[in-house]
């Protein structure tokens, strides 16, 4: 696991009771699922305090790109979720490139 997502995965299990109920607020549809944009909004204002950019690349660096599956991250498991997140854009990645290549 990256620092990063060590350090987000510490700062989920120390504020797990003030990020919960805004992460279970924003998933409005009840999906299991919010947005990048929504995840980190929730991560802001549970008191995660790192300027824009530095969101943004944390982002980037974890793969959080599409949905991120809060029920699982809220249960403690942001490494196995993370790796499947990985596992899943480079699967697009490989077919993207498959297709390019075949066309």
């Amino acid at each position: 696991m990256t620092s990063s997502a060590l350090r987000l995965d510490e700062f989920i299990t120390t504020n797990l009771s003030k990020l919960a109920p805004l992460v279970l607020a924003k998933d409005k549809d009840k999906t299991g699922q919010l947005t990048v944009t929504e995840f980190k909004e929730c991560l802001q204002e549970a008191g995660l305090r790192l300027r824009q950019n530095e969101l943004n690349r944390l982002v980037d660096k974890l793969n959080l790109k599409d949905q991120v599956p809060h029920k699982e991250i809220l249960m403690g498991k942001i490494p196995s979720v993370l790796e499947r997140m990985r596992n899943s854009a480079k699967q697009k990645k490989a077919k993207t490139e498959s297709e390019d290549k075949s066309s």
